[in-house]
């Protein structure tokens, strides 16, 4: 079996159609991406500021692709105040980073906060929730329940130098037994863990304990660091709601 992980961390600066190792290829996305071949991990790379889009597309691993004019969509009827009753941005008072991404959004950079991502990802099926980032997180994931789909991690982060805030989403998903951190800005997938290794079991699906773990501690660390909060995503049973949208974060 093909191994897909990565030595160390490397940031994606060659453009986001480069074909990388053995990850899933070959068909280019709207979002910037690539799509892939079945048996692998899919990995859309960092195009603009449309991380929200390729961390949805990750973690559903190519399902139902999402593209930028459906974000634009929604991200539209929420400036305008017809989802959840909520003000129209120009209702309420806005920070400079918030005038800085709306202007963004206008020439269609990307920066979709909590909001559009969660509406995208419940009409694809799934219900999302906010871990507590002051507990340990390992307990909240509930990595045994079998609707779990995976994680998005939001982590602030700051540019020009430091007069900008915003906020970059990415994927983490088990895929084969194990837990990919899915960052459109790395060049390719990476198992989590220096030691991880392909599940034991014949059905491929096992958890590796120390995979696992170095997954949780890996996130903990950066929510920790970056001020960051975690998002588990569920699939839908029934007439689920999927919860109400919550404003915690910009791309």
């Amino acid at each position: 079996r093909l191994r897909l992980r990565c030595a160390s961390p490397r940031q994606c600066c060659e453009g986001p159609w480069r074909h990388c190792g053995g990850h899933r290829s070959r068909r280019p996305t709207a979002a910037g991406g690539m799509d892939s071949e079945a048996g692998s991990v899919f990995h859309e790379r960092q195009r603009k500021a449309l991380c929200a889009i390729h961390a949805v597309n990750n973690v559903l691993q190519g399902e139902e692709l999402l593209e930028q004019p459906e974000m634009e969509q929604i991200a539209a009827q929420l400036r305008a105040g017809d989802v959840y009753g909520r003000l129209s941005c120009a209702e309420r008072c806005c920070t400079w980073s918030e005038c800085l991404g709306s202007c963004a959004r206008c020439l269609g950079q990307g920066y979709y906060d909590a909001n559009v991502m969660i509406l995208a990802l419940q009409a694809r099926g799934c219900t999302v929730s906010w871990c507590n980032r002051t507990k340990p997180l390992l307990p909240q994931l509930g990595l045994d329940q079998p609707d779990l789909v995976g994680l998005i991690a939001n982590l602030r982060t700051s540019r020009c130098f430091g007069c900008v805030a915003s906020n970059h989403w990415f994927a983490v998903r088990c895929v084969n037994g194990l837990w990919y951190n899915l960052d459109s800005k790395l060049l390719e997938p990476e198992a989590f863990g220096p030691d991880a290794q392909w599940p034991a079991d014949s059905s491929g699906m096992g958890p590796n304990a120390a995979n696992v773990e170095a997954m949780a501690e890996y996130l903990q660390g950066l929510i920790n660091k970056h001020d960051g909060n975690l998002l588990r995503i569920v699939r839908q049973r029934g007439d689920s709601s999927g919860g109400d949208p919550a404003s915690d974060g910009k791309d």
